[in-house]
């Protein structure tokens, strides 16, 4: 019986153990998880201060940060034009006064109701694109 008495204290203890280490493991995973959630509060603001900088000096040509401001400057610029590439696929216009996206041929916005006018160019491309259609037309007779 003694045997089996051992046995039980032991396993007893085992348990006990792990169960403390369960609960450490735990209250590690925990602690990490608030060390992480203020890690991004610190990136969220070191970026919204970075954001804040630039703006306020993003005219200086003298700056530091000349390279780097270029580098956004650029990448901004790309974005416009690859907006511009989405609309001109997208068949819409954006409304100049409140960026609104707008089907082609509408005079007025539907939102804020600024009259539009836009551009004759969407015209001239399919001019355009008619006449190779008419060219390949008359190659392939």
């Amino acid at each position: 019986m003694a045997f089996f008495n051992k046995m039980g204290e032991a396993l007893s203890n085992k348990s006990k153990d792990v169960v403390k280490k369960a609960k450490e493991m735990a209250e590690i995973v925990s602690l990490n998880g608030q060390i992480n959630s203020q890690e991004e509060i610190i990136n969220k603001t070191y970026i919204e201060i970075g954001k804040s900088y630039y703006e306020l000096h993003k005219e200086e040509a003298d700056n530091i940060y000349a390279p780097q401001f270029e580098i956004i400057s650029n990448a901004f610029s790309k974005i416009e034009e690859l907006k511009v590439d989405i609309s001109n696929i997208k068949g819409v216009q954006k409304c100049p006064n409140c960026s609104c996206e707008i089907s082609e041929g509408v005079t007025y916005c539907p939102s804020c109701g600024a009259k539009l006018e836009f551009p004759e160019a969407t015209t001239e491309v399919a001019e355009v694109i008619e006449d190779e259609v008419i060219e390949t037309e008359v190659i392939e007779n």
